[in-house]
Parts: structure tokens; C-alpha cells; sequence
């Protein structure tokens, strides 16, 4: 019997495109945190150039859990410079900028 090779297929937002889905590999990303979120950056991260290393497949919002931020302190979240949906996945190179509410008078 002949074997068939099996993919998992991602969907690459800025194409029509599927490509194969890589292993679980470690990727690069840019992650900013506005007023006071800063605080849950990693202290390696805060003094550099704000790159972390995630495992491929990501989303926004698992990110965000393994910072240890609550989710009520999450008010807008950018992926790229444009409003996303924390459920978004992250790719290689992508810029993260998260947001809390603001108040005031």
C-alpha cells in the first residue's frame, strides 16, 4: 500500500496562498507594550530591541497568557500596524503592539 504524505496547510494573510506548515520551531517577533503593560516585558527584553522568540504557530493572544497579562488589561491590540483580533497568528518578523484602556478627564 502506498504511504501518503500528510500537511497541515496554513493560510498566509497577505497572499491567496496555503503553504505547508512548519514544525515546531522557534520564530522572532516584535512585541511592544504600551504604559502599563510594559512592566510584564521579560527584563531582557525591555532594554533591547524588543524581540522574543516564540514557537511557530502562535497566536497574539497565547503570547499575551505567557506574559502573564490579564486579559482585562488587554484593551487594543495591533499586529502589523493594524487592529487585529488577539486570536491572530503570529508569523516570523511580526510586530506585536498591545494596548490598555485609558481613562481620564
Amino acid at each position: 500500500m502506498k504511504q501518503v504524505k500528510t500537511f497541515q496547510h496554513q493560510y498566509h494573510r497577505k497572499s491567496k496562498y496555503y503553504y505547508p506548515k512548519k514544525s515546531e520551531e522557534e520564530m522572532k517577533v516584535e512585541i511592544n507594550l504600551y504604559a502599563t503593560l510594559a512592566r510584564y516585558l521579560p527584563k531582557d527584553v525591555r532594554q533591547g530591541d524588543r524581540m522574543v522568540e516564540v514557537r511557530d504557530g502562535l497566536t497574539i493572544n497565547q503570547l499575551l497568557q505567557e506574559l502573564n497579562i490579564p486579559s482585562d488589561q488587554i484593551k487594543l491590540v495591533f499586529l502589523n500596524g493594524e487592529h487585529v483580533d488577539p486570536d491572530a497568528v503570529l508569523e516570523e518578523g511580526s510586530r506585536v503592539g498591545v494596548f490598555p484602556p485609558v481613562g481620564g478627564g
